[in-house]
């Protein structure tokens, strides 16, 4: 989630080839493995029973974010241009990579607690 954060700053802060080239190769590096991770850390936040449950939740949200996602750019493309759509994009990384800390944190917290045995 942070290396998204970074690819999607990049051409934020150097809008030229260079910027764009380095979004393109850490966004393949990175994008495809970020579902993966998403949903296999949702199945570890629920019980055994729960989890075609939450994998459905985490794969709905983000086929949801597929559908708007692109609209939504675009829309801000038109009005402020490239570089908005850029930047929202990376606030929104930032906004997901602070809740993906705070889910770890809280998971490792729960899993140091629980009694041995």
């Amino acid at each position: 989630m942070g290396l998204n954060f970074l690819s999607t700053i990049i051409p934020v802060l150097f809008p030229n080839t260079i910027g764009f080239t380095a979004n393109l190769v850490i966004q393949g590096a990175v994008a495809v493995g970020l579902m993966t991770l998403v949903q296999a850390l949702s199945t570890e936040q629920v019980s055994s029973q729960d989890i075609p449950i939450a994998f459905s939740y985490v794969t709905f949200y983000f086929a949801t974010g597929q559908f708007i996602g692109p609209t939504l750019a675009g829309w801000i493309i038109d009005y402020g241009g490239f570089e908005s759509a850029f930047f929202f994009s990376a606030i929104c990384m930032c906004i997901g990579f602070y809740i993906t800390m705070k889910i770890s944190a809280g998971s490792t917290l729960q899993h140091s607690e629980s009694p041995k045995g």
